[in-house]
């Protein structure tokens, strides 16, 4: 699947934002804890979700 690079860096500003938003340490754990969910639990990680699942080549 080839995307489009304005669409990614989207995604990936909307990931800058959720790291500020969330400091370093927050991030972490937050992405920790949504990697456990999705790996264990089959759900969707919510940081992935918030950034745009199909920008990022999720969906």
């Amino acid at each position: 699947m080839k995307m489009s690079p304005q669409v990614v860096l989207h995604h990936e500003e909307r990931h800058c934002r959720q790291w500020a938003a969330k400091g370093y340490l927050g991030m972490l754990g937050g992405y920790g804890w949504e990697l456990v969910r999705e790996l264990a639990f089959g759900k969707t990680n919510r940081l992935e979700e918030d950034a745009g699942l199909s920008d990022g080549g999720y969906r």
